[in-house]
């Protein structure tokens, strides 16, 4: 991390891929974190602030293979710096970029917007730029944005706008089309949104004391000990088994079950007729795999032989567009849950992510798809642990 605050961070997947991920801003706890507060300020007026400046030094040494993937993306005033680069990337590095991916990101003032407008029209008409922005954010408001956005809910019911600005409180949808001859709702789709509910995973290496003032894990397992050490030890909750410290349920599900108006469905028929001299009564869908019209490219059967194949009166098929809105919430009823004071000195995390869904594993259509790559993290929290009340108490 250089002096002024910027600190960004290159994973190469190995398999054609590199990702740079830049970090945002942290609290003014610490004296070079205020580093990050003035560049947010400056990000008002200048043309290019000096975080901006450094991440232009990154991109600089940057080095893409030919043939790899490139994405960009940060959260809040790192998203400001994960879209600035794809401004700056040399037009090579830029053609290998899949996208500039940011979430709740502020924008730029007039000056830089201008100076990158064309560049701006580009990366907007191929798609690269992906601004994700929780609906009620205040900060994704400031200054001005490059792009229209995609605005999400989120789960907060706090009224102040910076309770929406975390990207801890998932909010996730399922939108799926099927066809079939019954417009009732389709086993796909629900098999697929619990799928996707059962991959959700929360995790932490939080060293926790429970009720018998047991050293415990997130799941309430006891830790071992070097000496006078408490051993820390990973622990993953998921919607299935998501009983923590103390044996309390930390994952709460909203999904259809407690909403009926997080699920939606849209029913179209696919109509079709046996009027042979009007084709227009007949779904486009349908004319494009029957044999005697000019989608599915076989109007000589007609012209020619007067053959033309119809559905018979009496059957159906329907479009079923369903969409259902989970949120998943961590601690939803803010159960006090306890560290250990006796806790190592050191840096500790917690991590919300989606896990791979193996889509073969399924009895459905989609099983062909293999696997549903998940999303690893969704959000991340760095924990530093120094001292303990114990320390507080003795002073």
């Amino acid at each position: 991390m250089s002096i002024t605050g910027a600190r960004t961070c290159t994973v190469d997947t190995r398999n054609g891929t590199q990702i740079a991920a830049f970090r945002g801003s942290e609290p003014m706890v610490k004296e070079l974190y205020r580093n990050d507060w003035k560049n947010n300020g400056t990000t008002a007026y200048a043309i290019e602030s000096v975080q901006q400046a450094e991440v232009r030094k990154y991109i600089e040494n940057l080095k893409l293979e030919e043939g790899q993937k490139l994405y960009l993306t940060g959260h809040s005033s790192s998203g400001n710096l994960a879209m600035y680069s794809s401004f700056i990337l040399p037009d090579s590095m830029r053609k290998q970029l899949v996208s500039a991916s940011t979430f709740n990101a502020p924008g730029f003032n007039g000056r830089v917007l201008d100076k990158y407008k064309h560049t701006i029209e580009e990366l907007n008409e191929n798609g690269q730029i992906k601004e994700f922005r929780n609906k009620h954010d205040l900060v994704p408001a400031l200054f001005m944005i490059p792009s229209d956005g995609i605005y999400i809910d989120t789960t907060s019911k706090e009224y102040t706008g910076f309770s929406h600005h975390s990207m801890f409180s998932l909010k996730a949808a399922d939108n799926q089309e099927q066809f079939q001859p019954t417009d009732a709702d389709t086993k796909d789709h629900q098999d697929l949104v619990d799928a996707v509910m059962d991959s959700f995973r929360y995790e932490t290496d939080l060293v926790y004391i429970n009720n018998k003032k047991i050293s415990v894990n997130l799941r309430n397992e006891p830790l071992n000990r070097q000496g006078n050490t408490i051993v820390s030890k990973p622990a993953v909750l998921s919607v299935n088994d998501d009983k923590g410290v103390n044996a309390v349920p930390l994952l709460t599900v909203v999904d259809r079950g407690a909403d009926d108006s997080r699920y939606k469905k849209k029913v179209e028929e696919i109509y079709h007729s046996q009027d042979k001299d009007n084709t227009d009564s007949t779904h486009p869908y349908w004319k494009n795999i029957l044999e005697g019209y000019t989608q599915s490219s076989t109007l000589g059967s007609f012209d020619n032989y007067k053959y033309r194949e119809f559905v018979k009166t009496g059957q159906h098929m329907y479009k079923i567009t369903e969409k259902t809105t989970v949120s998943i919430i961590v601690n939803k009823d803010n159960v006090p849950l306890y560290t250990d004071a006796r806790m190592s000195d050191g840096k500790y995390y917690v991590k919300a992510w989606i896990a791979d869904v193996e889509l073969e594993d399924s009895s459905n259509a989609y099983n062909k798809l293999g696997k549903l790559v998940g999303v690893k993290p969704l959000d991340e929290i760095e924990v530093t642990v120094k001292g303990s009340m114990y320390d507080d108490l003795n002073n």
